[in-house]
């Protein structure tokens, strides 16, 4: 539903709201039955002139919708032609992939190259059946191609296949110190060319410390608010309960990657060993290069939504501790944050 003003295009009190279908309901689910509903929705002002020119949406079928408003014409206000993704897993053995429900809203950041990056985890962790749900889960950044054409169209959004996307993959290691962390790999994404890739993606399907095979924490899934900070993109995942465990839950991770590749940059992350420096001290092992730098480390609980306290990312975790840790405050992926400032939602309260 998108609200309008009275007065917007000759809108008149009575007629405040538009109601836009995305034509994907209950028969268009993958077994034909389950019902669907959009998530979070963000708006991002494209011209600066402080209103809403571009809505992203993900549903619980996976599709990723954008809608072009910045057309004065609301009948143009359309989701079911613009669907830029749908998100599913191939475990090369399955017929056809698996689903991934996006229960949380887009975040959305400019690309340098022209157009946006949209930012979307998958996974659910609402309903009575996922807390023992062991589907793989992904996070996606999915290039909004903007430019003119003949290479893109504001007004034509071209459907991506993961094909489209480079593999980003998490590799899980027991460092020095006992501490269970994660680096990430440095597959090249390079907008800057003829036929560039759409984006990025990273499968929750990461093997065990020192294996090569095997997936450690089947249902792993990044359902906690996505965060921007210095243009670094930070996210936790839940790990669901083992269905053996007398625990609650499993945990988690708190990570962070480059959101134009999924990778990481040059600069150290995370201030691992908590001396207040940021250096190869704080990488696997104290070894330099890009693919030693910490990227994520595990919770010892379940984490709720994250925070940023001064240059500290806190989290709350699920039996009362809090994670903290220090960020490196010299990020800068490069680009710009292009979500829409001001009043997002409101609330009507009675007396």
């Amino acid at each position: 539903i998108a609200y309008l003003e009275e007065g917007y295009n000759g809108w008149t009190a009575g007629s405040d709201f538009i109601k836009l279908d995305t034509g994907n309901g209950i028969a268009e689910s993958a077994d034909g039955a389950t019902p669907n509903g959009i998530s979070g929705v963000t708006g991002i002002d494209t011209d600066g002139n402080g209103t809403v020119d571009r809505l992203y949406a993900g549903d619980l079928q996976g599709n990723v919708y954008i809608v072009d408003m910045s057309d004065s014409n609301d009948s143009n206000w359309d989701f079911t032609s613009n669907v830029l993704f749908t998100a599913s897993y191939d475990d090369g053995v399955a017929v056809n992939p698996i689903p991934q429900p996006i229960t949380t809203k887009p975040t959305v950041i400019a690309n340098p190259e022209g157009g946006f990056i949209v930012l979307v985890g998958t996974g659910s962790f609402f309903t009575t059946d996922d807390p023992l749900n062991i589907d793989i889960q992904s996070i996606y950044g999915l290039w909004d191609d903007t430019r003119p054409s003949p290479i893109g169209d504001t007004s034509t959004i071209s459907k991506y296949s993961p094909s489209d996307l480079v593999e980003q993959e998490f590799s899980t290691q027991v460092d020095n110190n006992g501490f269970v962390i994660r680096t990430v790999s440095t597959n090249p994404v390079d907008y800057n060319v003829l036929t560039p890739p759409r984006g990025w993606f990273i499968d929750f399907d990461v093997p065990p410390p020192g294996s090569n095979s095997g997936v450690q924490f089947p249902g792993e899934r990044p359902v906690r608010n996505l965060q921007l900070r210095n243009n670094q993109l930070f996210f936790s995942t839940v790990i669901p309960q083992d269905g053996m465990s007398c625990s609650a839950t499993s945990g988690g991770f708190g990570l962070s990657v480059d959101p134009f590749t999924g990778s990481v940059g040059v600069n150290v992350i995370f201030d691992i060993n908590i001396d207040g420096l940021f250096d190869e001290n704080d990488n696997l092992n104290g070894l330099s290069g890009q693919a030693n730098i910490v990227v994520g480390t595990q919770f010892e609980s379940s984490p709720g939504d994250t925070t940023f306290i001064g240059d500290y990312r806190v989290t709350q975790l699920s039996n009362t501790n809090v994670d903290r840790v220090l960020v490196n405050p010299d990020l800068n992926s490069g680009g710009s944050v292009g979500v829409l400032l001001g009043r997002h939602s409101w609330k009507e309260i009675s007396k």
